[in-house]
């Protein structure tokens, strides 16, 4: 079942296939000897993108209705068998092909898919191993300090 907002898709609505790609926010820094330095920054999501079409008496209605909520920009829920992010529709392109049948595509900017809040822990996780790491540098500092 596919669901975004409180639209409904069904039949020949739903796409055979909806692509989740994920990337990974990378600061990538160039060092003198051609070694590379990569920060990992956390999730990036990539839009997400599919194509079905309405068919029947109410093809026209419920095309208009995706295209209100494109034009209102507001953020939904898109709910894909177990996966649920809220996105906000930045594309709907209809094409009123017959009386009953309009073609569309569709592209949802994802705002919030979860992975963030697993992005925080380890953005933590790794200020903390930073910080201890930091610590220790500067305790073998003043032990050096000490011996001189």
């Amino acid at each position: 079942m596919l669901v975004l907002g409180s639209f409904i898709f069904s039949g020949f609505e739903v796409p055979e296939k909806l692509p989740l790609p994920s990337r990974q926010k990378l600061a990538v820094h160039k060092n003198i000897g051609g070694k590379r330095t990569v920060d990992a920054m956390g999730p990036d999501s990539e839009d997400i993108k599919w194509s079905g079409r309405f068919r029947g008496p109410s093809a026209m209605a419920r095309a208009l209705q995706l295209k209100a909520m494109c034009d209102a920009g507001g953020m939904v829920e898109l709910y894909w068998a177990d996966y649920f992010a809220q996105v906000v529709i930045s594309a709907f392109d209809p094409t009123f092909e017959k009386a009953f049948e309009v073609t569309y595509s569709i592209t949802c900017t994802v705002v919030d898919d979860g992975s963030a809040s697993i992005g925080g822990l380890v953005g933590d996780f790794a200020e903390q191993v930073g910080r201890r790491r930091v610590d220790g540098q500067q305790r073998a500092r003043d032990e050096q300090l000490e011996d001189l």
